[in-house]
């Protein structure tokens, strides 16, 4: 019984180690643009079933065992391309769309292992990142102050082009909410308006890359 009772003891420990709900503390915004989370866009494809993945860098996102993260991948879906009134039709989502919640559980410079394995795959031409969830055991967002995310844009890391940033997440026990959290107008980018005042008529074409006939897509 004594040896039952030990090993439970062990194991509650071992979960509080790695999950530490409140372990950034108390946060009060001040600011009309406070950004609380971390960004890091993935160098390599994620398989399912693996623990690991390989950050494009650490220089913008600070990690260490204990802390959460959200993966996620924005983008990646497949869509009818045909100058048809079916463009834009998606025929398959793939991984777009995917996230996951994991507890880190020990980072080697840019490889960063989490405590479970991933449940999907996800595929670095989705553009897939790794956000940091604070954790606050008590968050205040003073009136007219603001948290908003970094801007998904597009963003050069080492000669290669990376596409991150646009959510806000966040872990808290408590939240006192006296202004706004809001990723509006942060995430995915809208298409140019037409080239003319006016927009064209009896344009007969679905798909053009000419702004004389059209606006454009957004993402």
């Amino acid at each position: 019984m004594r040896k039952i009772f030990f090993n439970i003891v062990l194991l509650l420990l071992s979960f509080h180690f790695w999950a530490q709900p409140g372990k950034d503390g108390t946060l009060t915004v001040t600011s009309s643009t406070q950004i609380v989370n971390q960004y890091s866009p993935i160098s390599a494809s994620i398989s399912a079933g693996t623990n690991t993945l390989s950050l494009a860098t650490t220089s913008i996102i600070s990690l260490c065992p204990g802390d959460l993260i959200m993966v996620y991948q924005a983008q990646g879906a497949s869509m009818t391309t045909t100058n048809s009134a079916t463009y834009g039709t998606i025929s398959n989502y793939n991984s777009a769309g995917f996230y996951e919640f994991k507890y880190v559980q020990s980072i080697s410079g840019n490889i960063l292992t989490t405590q479970s394995t991933f449940t999907n795959a996800y595929t670095l031409g989705g553009y897939p990142q790794v956000v940091k969830v604070p954790q606050f055991s008590t968050l205040t967002i003073n009136p007219l102050c603001s948290i908003v995310p970094k801007p998904w844009k597009d963003t050069t890391i080492a000669l290669t082009p990376y596409r991150f940033g646009g959510l806000v997440i966040i872990h808290a026990e408590t939240i006192v909410n006296n202004g706004t959290i809001t990723a509006s107008g942060y995430g995915f980018r809208g298409g140019q308006q037409n080239a003319n005042s006016l927009f064209p008529m009896d344009i007969s074409t679905y798909v053009s890359t000419s702004m004389s006939d059209g606006g454009e897509k957004g993402e």
